[in-house]
């Protein structure tokens, strides 16, 4: 963190990089505890953050990252917060609790929370993503030292106050009154220190005060304090003093062990910093001093480095997670006292985020980001002789040889470069230039540049060639993209003349050619590749690929082509590679990459939709880590091989690419290829790469995959474009009325934050995970009623997904109509209105039995009736019949 800096120095800084320069160049001849140098060969990459990419302003004051990852930035117009991707700017007008967008300072507090205090003495707290005003205080605000719970001093020019239990008063008014706080700092015990520009040391515990004056640490002003991991206090001023064990040792300004000639009366001590296992730094507002020892014991010894740092900008400090500590003075800045790298303005801080990036804010450059290159590149300014690069090879010395358009050979051996160019001696006059071509040495020694050849006996005794020849019988031809030795000996040249093009072989002595007419599909040949069980393949620029059989022709040789006719995915191929498994990797210009299974023989072809990162391939090359590395005009990356094979056996959907361009260390991502030497697998394990600006080179021990991002995190949540409060007490409420709503989120990460890659699911809702690839928000619409829960996950790429500790929960409230009890009701008045129904029906069904009992009865009467009538009737008939007789 920066160390408060007086308005009036602020105004006039202006210091010069060459003074700084000479401070830092010293610091390599302290003692023998200072950190050795960065391994030789990191290079670093640098970014730049202005108003262009989202910035309010290009100055910025103090760096900050929270533990959930997020960079923090205070400047003058507005709080500044970045995830890697976005930066949000939090000002008066869209944040409730900010007074005021000059935001001056920012200091960490416990869990997570931030301290702002503002150019007109306004003290906010930042926690959960609300914005507390504490309090406006008289005078600018220098420092805020959090203490044991949800307490806080806050140490300003016009005396000292605590923050503790939601009240910010004046603290110790009767002692300090109103002057200016220089330092302060709370002990291991809980004790609070307080230094005063006076020279007055006060230690405030248990309710009781200690002063400490100049009889006793010998110092008349004190503006800086540090306590050391094992309770020794330095004190710093007009001179440095040291309170351990009960006793004060002073380091007098003119005395023996400060030992400082020409030291100027107002360069006071203002700062410590010691990094962990580190000496201890001393820095004032024209030097640095350094102590290497044992605080405690007072053995050790204290070094002057002397050099002017005009303009009365501080120097600031930062330790990196790998221990490397960084400082910047004035506008430069070092790593373990090397000089790294120039800005265009004052550094007014810097920070190492916890991926070991270096953070750099300037008073009116912006914000400056500077990493380890995970990529080296090799160009002229590191004494390549050209820039264009199209063919990297190695001979068995280790030499490694690159050609281009530019008419200049060079080779790199033992950290020398040599350069061949056209002329006599090395190439003769009138005989030919240096074209672009191939690069072979065969196994007698000799070292072929398309056909033409450098004899052994030739040779200089570093192995550059001195003289070039033709070789017998060869073709004049300048197109060799090309050049392989087969196991039986002989040499393959492949040419891409529009006369002469096609595959030349040397064989004993004897030349041959192939063309279409002897199966290639086309002559123009870019790449050749002998397999493991002697099958030697060509890849062509419009003929897909082809196999030779030596026992066609009858004897001669022939070619079968393997095309888009066959099921090749393009014909436009431009480099092939055999892996361990025996599987041919086909490298396409315009349809990615191709596998052709070894039993089989059958083709998977894998696309930029299916996740390569391109489609327009120049090479493939395997890094023996399990990897395919291959190189594009929009970068290099690499996807795993075991992804590749899982995709083409059908157990993936999908395979990760890992991508590196600028960002990475390359000086042009444009990458060029077409040749066989256009990407190589060199003898030490290091991939090279030939661009468009000179040669890339890769360890692969260290390009690995990004680290895995941090948990993701919920930003916010907007119901129908407005945005709505987040509280993890309670879970977020959407009326009935209002059920479309987009979820923000991010993982913060700062080292490769394009591959992050996201997915998420709505509990209750989505069946299974949504593949969000990289957008960073979800959008839902029309959402049933209900409780549900948002869970998101990141990955690197790796398949390894990393999810949000804390989901989010919704709630959806329901139209009345949707709700269980006007269910219940209606329910209920179906089940009363079925039941009236079935009464009602039962009533209708006695009532017709009733009437048809009645109607039964009545019928059965007249039955009666009738049948007595008859029988009466028979009875009167038959006694009239007896009368008769």
């Amino acid at each position: 963190m920066l160390i408060p800096r007086p308005p009036a120095r602020r105004a006039r800084a202006r210091g010069r990089v060459a003074s700084a320069a000479l401070l830092l160049a010293a610091l390599a001849l302290g003692p023998a505890r200072a950190q050795a140098p960065p391994p030789a060969g990191v290079p670093l990459v640098r970014e730049r953050w202005t108003v262009r990419e989202g910035l309010p302003v290009n100055h910025a004051n103090t760096l900050h990252q929270t533990p959930d990852g997020y960079l923090w930035l205070a400047t003058f117009d507005g709080l500044v917060r970045y995830d890697g991707v976005r930066f949000v700017v939090f000002n008066v007008a869209n944040t409730p609790g900010l007074p005021s967008n000059r935001i001056a300072w920012l200091f960490p507090g416990t869990g997570g929370a931030l301290w702002l205090a503002t150019e007109q003495g306004h003290l906010v707290r930042v926690e959960g993503g609300r914005f507390t005003l504490l309090g406006t205080l008289p005078g600018l605000v220098t420092r805020v030292v959090p203490g044991r719970g949800d307490v806080a001093w806050v140490a300003t020019r016009a005396g000292l106050y605590r923050y503790g239990g939601g009240r910010l008063a004046p603290f110790a008014a009767g002692t300090l009154g109103d002057a200016l706080v220089g330092a302060v700092l709370v002990d291991p015990s809980g004790a609070f220190w307080a230094a005063t520009p006076e020279g007055r040391l006060w230690r405030f515990y248990g309710g009781r005060a200690r002063v400490y004056s100049r009889s006793d640490h010998g110092l008349a002003h004190l503006n800086a304090l540090h306590l050391d991991a094992d309770g020794a206090l330095w004190v710093g001023g007009d001179g440095v003093a040291r309170f351990a064990r009960g006793r004060w040792e002073t380091f007098a300004p003119d005395g023996a062990r400060w030992a400082r000639p020409g030291r100027a009366a107002d360069d006071d001590v203002y700062r410590f910093y010691r990094a962990p296992g580190g000496p201890l730094w001393i820095a004032t507002m024209r030097g640095l001093a350094r102590w290497d020892g044992d605080a405690a014991s007072g053995a050790g010894r204290l070094t002057w480095l002397d050099a002017p740092l005009r303009g009365g900008l501080p120097i600031v400090f930062a330790t990196c997670p790998d221990g490397t500590t960084w400082m910047a003075a004035d506008a430069t800045l070092f790593r373990e006292g090397r000089l790294a790298a120039t800005v265009g303005s004052p550094v007014y801080d810097v920070h190492c985020d916890r991926e070991g990036s270096v953070w750099a804010a300037t008073q009116t450059d912006g914000l400056h980001r500077f990493r380890a290159a995970a990529l080296r590149a090799v160009g002229p300014p590191e004494g390549l002789g050209l820039r264009n690069v199209y063919d990297v090879y190695e001979d068995r010395s280790g030499g490694l040889w690159f050609t281009g358009q530019e008419g200049v050979l060079s080779r790199l051996h033992g950290g020398r470069f040599r350069h061949l160019t056209a002329g006599a001696p090395l190439v003769p006059a009138g005989t030919h230039t240096v074209p672009n071509q191939a690069v072979y040495e065969d196994r007698a020694g000799d070292v072929w540049l398309g056909f033409q050849v450098c004899r052994a006996a030739d040779r200089a005794p570093d192995g550059g060639c001195e003289r070039f020849a033709w070789a017998p019988g060869a073709p004049h031809n300048e197109g060799v993209n090309a050049i392989l030795q087969a196991r039986d000996g002989a040499l393959w040249f492949g040419a891409a003349g529009a006369d002469d093009g096609g595959l030349y072989r040397l064989q004993s002595g004897r030349w041959t050619r192939f063309t279409t007419a002897d199966g290639l599909a086309d002559a123009h040949v870019r790449f050749l590749l002998e397999t493991r069980g002697g099958e030697l393949w060509a890849a062509t620029t419009r003929g897909g690929v082809a196999r030779f059989d030596p026992a066609g022709a009858g004897g001669r040789g022939r070619f079968a082509a393997l095309t888009t006719a066959d099921g090749l995915a393009s014909d436009h191929v431009r480099a092939l590679h055999e892996s361990a498994d025996g599987a041919l990797w086909i490298a396409t210009e315009d349809r990615g990459l191709v596998r052709r299974d070894p039993a089989s023989g059958a083709l998977v072809s894998v696309r930029q939709s299916d996740g390569l990162y391109d489609d327009g391939l120049h090479t493939v090359v395997e890094d023996g880590r399990g990897r395919l590395w291959m190189s594009t005009n929009r970068g290099l990356f690499w996807v795993a091989h075991a992804e590749l094979d899982a995709f083409a056996r059908g157990e993936v959907a999908r395979v990760h690419s890992a991508a590196y361009t600028e960002r990475d260390g390359m000086r042009n991502r444009e990458a060029n290829g077409g040749r066989q030497g256009s990407a190589l697998r060199a003898s030490d394990g290091r991939l090279w790469f030939a661009t468009q600006d000179g040669a890339v080179v890769v360890d692969p021990t260290a390009a690995g995959a990004a680290p895995r991002p941090p948990p993701p995190l919920v930003e916010g949540v907007t119901v129908e474009g407005d945005a709505v409060p987040l509280d993890a007490a309670s879970p977020v409420a959407l009326t009935a009325e209002r059920r479309n709503f987009r979820v923000a989120y991010t993982s913060p990460t700062f080292a490769a934050p394009e591959r992050v890659r996201f997915r998420y699911r709505l509990d209750g809702y989505d069946a299974d995970w949504v593949e969000a690839q990289g957008r960073r928000e979800a959008a839902y619409t029309g959402v049933p009623p209900g409780r549900y829960t948002f869970r998101v996950a990141a990955s690197n790429g790796d398949g390894v997904w990393v999810e949000g500790a804390v989901p989010l929960e919704l709630r959806v409230v329901p139209f009345y109509y949707e709700t269980a009890w006007f269910r219940l009701l209606g329910l209920l008045a179906a089940a009363g209105l079925a039941a009236a129904t079935y009464r009602t029906r039962v009533r209708r069904l006695r009532q017709r039995g009733k009437e048809l009992e009645a109607a039964v009865a009545e019928r059965t009467v007249a039955l009666r009736a009738e049948k007595e009538a008859l029988r009466a009737e028979k009875q009167k008939t038959e006694a009239q019949a007896e009368r008769l007789q």
